[in-house]
């Protein structure tokens, strides 16, 4: 089945690990911005311009640019789903190395490729192209792969080499490796607004909430302490992290009472959601709504609604917190 390729850089990614028998990625690519190191497919398939033969640039062309106008060749013919051509811009013994450590000969591999395959979608993105002699150069880039309608099942990083033997630009090799998934610490990065001591009043009450990472930053630790009359009535700690259960910012809430409960945090357009769920030590089941809003460097507000604590409903409220200072 022929393929529709725009895809700036290299186009041999995941040749083993996805099929048992030799063949080649089978990907409808969604669109990807030119490459500045490879002059983007896109824009070398304009004009009409009839493709160079398997590595071979226009004898205009000479060093890198000569090398960018192969690999958008390439590309070409990727987009057109010959296999052939595709093996002509390979070195006779040029490897491919998969995540896995597994090598095969792509020029083989891709001549006793059937071009008929389940199709995916392929994104590349060249990060670098560098040139370390006259006849010699490396691409370094991205690539992400998944199947229509479907999340990634791929996401790695890959460097190929490039060689020029007899005036044609070939590739040598190519090493691709799993691209680490993000960080626990990375997806709750967007909680560091929380971090440091805050205060808000309430009538007669004091509210004071301290928050700091944990020493990885898996963690959000927070104390969050009400007073009344100079009397601690509500001493809470809290835990903030990602759950990779649920795949969701998760809070886990304990009182110094007994009481236990925990939280889904969402964030909506400037606002962030807490919504809770718990028990009391005496066994009374609780939710409620729990708005952040108007967040600044120095404040935000709170507000709590549908509050449910057994059968009782408790009256929505709203509270402003301050920033406490450092020095202070």
């Amino acid at each position: 089945m022929p393929t529709g390729m725009q895809t700036p850089g290299l186009v041999f990614i995941s040749l083993v690990s996805l099929m048992a028998v030799p063949a080649v990625v089978h990907a409808q690519a969604a669109p990807a911005k030119p490459s500045a190191a490879t002059g983007g497919a896109s824009g070398a398939k304009s004009g009409g311009v009839k493709p160079p033969a398997a590595g071979k640039a226009p004898a205009a062309a000479s060093g890198e640019e000569g090398l960018r106008q192969v690999i958008s060749a390439y590309d070409r013919a990727v987009a057109q789903g010959d296999l052939q051509a595709m093996a002509k811009f390979w070195t006779p013994d040029g490897d491919y190395v998969g995540p896995t450590g597994r090598a095969t000969k792509a020029r083989p591999a891709l001549e006793a490729g059937d071009a008929k395959g389940a199709a995916s979608h392929l994104v590349l993105e060249t990060k670098s192209l560098r040139m370390v002699t006259p006849e010699v150069a490396l691409e370094d880039g991205i690539c992400e792969l998944k199947s229509e309608g479907e999340k990634p099942i791929f996401r790695g990083n890959y460097s190929a080499v490039w060689v020029k033997l007899q005036g044609a630009w070939l590739l040598s090799s190519l090493r691709e490796s799993l691209a680490p998934p993000p960080s626990h610490a990375t997806r709750l990065s967007a909680l560091d607004w929380l971090v440091g001591e805050w205060e808000a009043v309430d009538g007669t009450a004091t509210i004071t909430v301290k928050s700091d990472w944990s020493d990885t930053k898996m963690y959000l630790l927070r104390e969050i302490v009400v007073e009344r009359e100079d009397r601690v009535i509500h001493r809470i700690t809290q835990r903030i992290a990602w759950d990779p259960l649920t795949k969701r910012i998760k809070g886990w809430t304990f009182d110094a009472d007994g009481s236990v409960g925990e939280s889904f945090w969402t964030k909506q357009g400037e606002d962030w959601i807490a919504q809770s769920t718990g028990v009391t030590r005496v066994g009374q089941i609780t939710s409620a709504k729990n708005v952040y809003s108007g967040i600044t460097a120095d404040s935000f507000s709170l507000r709590s609604s549908d509050a449910q604590v057994g059968q009782e409903s408790k009256p929505e409220f709203e509270l402003h917190f301050k920033r406490v200072p450092a020095d202070q």
